[in-house]
C-alpha cells in the first residue's frame, strides 16, 4: 500500500493544470467496489490518505463504494452513477483513484462519468480489461506483474512430489 501512496503523491504534484492551486480546494476521490469494512479497502485508503494529507496544500479526500460485488446489475450501476453525479455536482474532483479493476471499468464504461475531467490513477496486478486509451484518455497507472504461477512452477520443478503449499503474502511493519 505504501507504493500506491508514493504513486498518488507523484500524481498530485505532477498532474495536469487541473490540479493547480486555486479555489475551491482540490479533491481526490477514492472509488472502491467494496465497502470500507473490508480490511484491504480500508488499509489502502488509509495509506493513500495518510500520505496525501501530509502535503502542505492537501486536497479534500472523499471515499465512495460502488458495492458492485453484491449488486452487479447494470441498472443499479446506472443509478449509482446518477446519484454520484448529483452528490458531487458542486464539488471539485481532480483525481479519482479506483480501488480495483472493477472500479476502473465503472469509470471507463461511461468515459469517466460522473467525473469526466478528473485524472484517473490506478494500480493493478496483472492486466486491465478495458482500453483506457480509448475510454479514459485521462487515466494512467501502473500494472504489476503477478509471478505466482511462475513461482509455483519453480517449486514443482525443484520439489516434484509437493502436494501442498502455503503462501504468505504481505508486509511487516
Amino acid at each position: 500500500a505504501s507504493g500506491r501512496a508514493v504513486v498518488l503523491m507523484l500524481a498530485l504534484h505532477t498532474a495536469t493544470p487541473a490540479l493547480a492551486q486555486s479555489a475551491p480546494q482540490r479533491g481526490v476521490l477514492f472509488l472502491a467496489v467494496e465497502d470500507f469494512t473490508r480490511p484491504y479497502v480500508r488499509l489502502m485508503f488509509e495509506a493513500f490518505s495518510d500520505a496525501v494529507l501530509r502535503a502542505r496544500d492537501a486536497p479534500a479526500i472523499y471515499f465512495e463504494s460502488l458495492d458492485s460485488t453484491r449488486f452487479e446489475q447494470k441498472q443499479y450501476m446506472d443509478e449509482v452513477r446518477g446519484w454520484l453525479s448529483r452528490k458531487y455536482q458542486n464539488t471539485r474532483i481532480d483525481l479519482v483513484v479506483p480501488i480495483s479493476e472493477d472500479a476502473l471499468v465503472f469509470l471507463a464504461d461511461a468515459r469517466g462519468e460522473p467525473w469526466p475531467t478528473a485524472q484517473v490513477l490506478y494500480l493493478e496486478a496483472g492486466s486491465v480489461r478495458v482500453d483506457t486509451h480509448a475510454t479514459l484518455p485521462q487515466a494512467g497507472g501502473l500494472l504489476l506483474t503477478d509471478h505466482t504461477v511462475d513461482a509455483l512452477s519453480v517449486v514443482k520443478t525443484i520439489l516434484p512430489d509437493t502436494k501442498r503449499l502455503a503462501m504468505l503474502i504481505g508486509a511487516t511493519s
